[in-house]
């Protein structure tokens, strides 16, 4: 157990490997079983998702009784070729916590009382349907074997839609990548405004202030986050690093038509220099050099030979390859040591900026199957060419590491840029030109875009071209949105179901 836990003491039931996660089953002496299943990032624990169960032996009617039920229940039966013995288990909703012990603790405090509550109504409904309902710390000691030897219970309990009831505002199963929706907020009626997610698979956001844009692009997260899709943000303002926290005042969305409770995402943090890097053989050589003011004549070539001969790491390893170069030619030998003489002063100006490739498949991590990952690529303090190369190289990589799946028509991930105008403007250099396409081919491979602009006017042509759905802020969190084949409507935005920075 990592955590110091209220409602104990707990005992672990199970301990190990669940669907590529670290996964504990924890028992306490009120009977309520505890799911932990952990997230980790460069080896230490970033975060946790908990569920809480009260499990029943049952006697009569149960899945009559299972199928009156409005909320989720698990029943199944074990048959030791004597006598079958029949269990309910009832799940509290999943919640996710950061790795914080008290975090923790007031996480699993809130699943016991959800429990408590919900085990006073079923106990009452089960006597109408004369269903005999006997807690597990009141059953016998081989009801309890019984339940314990279950070689399903792990499974069971960790089912792939765990996160499904977070994702309960729209999306009480798991369903397929992609397929979910995104609730936006009311009209000025009052109707609640619910779209399907792939309406906005390509999306465009203008007007208003960056924090009011801000606010939609924070939604469109959430809805792909509800959609099962790993979602990358590019983060300028650390403005989406509440993704992880719920709403601390709920309440507020119950006014916008949302019937669900805040909720936190799964999030992870990459920073440049460090968790991530732009990567020499993702980069547009050319751009690169166009943009480190670089004379590209011959070096282009040099530089693309060499990258792609020997994959060097770093701008050192490609110096070094460089020198080692030998050629009979004079001029040839000369551009080979001024190439070499270019890559190490791009080392020297950037240092640890552009060593190795990245982990595409820790950056575009999915989750359980109902629900996916927040990555923030923490970009604040880069500046304007870092930030272009740096992306240029993850949309590619990001391109590389999907290509291979083959071309689909349904979703696979989603990228969420903020400050769009200052990467595609309307007359774009080399990098943004590359950048740009990779865009566009990541298309037909299952990834979607949400990008945010001051104005339209401001943004290259190109991705307007590519956007199935715009908004514009009117004022505030009013919005008027145009989805394809669709009349324009307007919506007053929802507050989000996590913190809105």
């Amino acid at each position: 157990m990592r955590f110091g836990l209220r409602q104990g003491p707990w005992t672990a039931i199970f301990s190990g490997v669940f669907q590529g996660h670290e996964t504990e089953l924890l028992s306490n002496q009120d009977g309520f079983l505890l799911l932990l299943v952990y997230e980790k990032q460069a080896g230490q624990v970033s975060g946790v998702v908990l569920q809480a169960f009260a499990a029943f032996s049952a006697m009569g009617e149960v899945s009559a009784f299972v199928e009156t039920m409005q909320r989720e229940a698990i029943a199944f039966s074990r048959h030791d070729g004597r006598q079958t013995i029949s269990f309910i288990a009832i799940p509290s909703k999943p919640a996710y916590s950061g790795p914080v012990e008290e975090e923790v603790a007031g996480a699993v405090d809130d699943l016991i009382v959800q429990l408590r509550q919900g085990i006073r109504v079923i106990t009452d409904v089960a006597r109408a349907y004369d269903l005999e309902l006997l807690p597990l710390q009141q059953c016998s000691g081989e009801v309890k074997a019984a339940f314990f030897a279950q070689p399903l219970i792990v499974p069971l309990l960790s089912r792939e839609k765990m996160g499904a009831e977070t994702a309960a505002p729209v999306a009480a199963q798991a369903q397929p990548m992609g397929t979910g929706s995104v609730i936006l907020g009311i009209t000025r009626e009052g109707k609640a405004v619910t779209e399907p997610f792939s309406l906005f698979r390509e999306t465009v956001v203008s007007g208003g202030t960056t924090g009011e844009r801000a606010r939609l692009l924070h939604i469109i997260a959430e809805g792909s986050l509800l959609s099962n899709l790993p979602t990358i943000i590019f983060d300028h303002e650390n403005r989406f690093f509440g993704l992880n926290q719920p709403n601390q005042n709920p309440s507020e969305l119950h006014g916008y038509g949302v019937q669900a409770e805040s909720i936190g995402f799964p999030l992870a943090v990459f920073t440049p220099h460090k968790e991530v890097k732009a990567s020499l053989g993702a980069v547009d050589k050319r751009g690169m050099l166009q943009l480190l003011g670089c004379e590209q004549g011959g070096i282009t070539e040099l530089f693309a030979r060499e990258i792609a001969e020997s994959k060097p790491q770093s701008p050192d390893a490609l110096a070094a390859a460089l020198d080692a170069r030998v050629s009979g030619d004079e001029a040839h030998q000369f551009a080979l040591m001024r190439a070499g003489r270019v890559a190490k002063a791009i080392g020297l100006l950037y240092p640890d900026f552009f060593d190795g490739d990245n982990n595409m498949s820790e950056i575009a991590k999915k989750w359980f199957k109902a629900i996916g990952r927040a990555s923030i690529i923490n970009i604040v303090g880069l500046y304007g060419r870092e930030k272009q190369l740096l992306l240029d190289s993850l949309v590619n990589e990001l391109l590389e590491f999907f290509r291979p799946q083959g071309e689909t028509t349904q979703l696979r991930a989603m990228i969420v840029l903020p400050w769009t105008e200052k990467i595609f403007p309307p007359k774009m250099n080399i990098t943004q030109q590359h950048l740009l396409g990779a865009l566009g081919e990541m298309r037909k491979f299952g990834v979607g875009f949400a990008a945010g602009c001051e104005k339209e006017v401001l943004l290259n042509e190109g991705v307007l071209a590519l956007a199935g759905a715009k908004a514009n802020i009117v004022g505030g969190n009013d919005a008027s949105v145009q989805l394809r084949d669709k009349r324009a409507y307007r919506v007053l935005l929802r507050p989000g179901l996590s913190t809105m920075k």
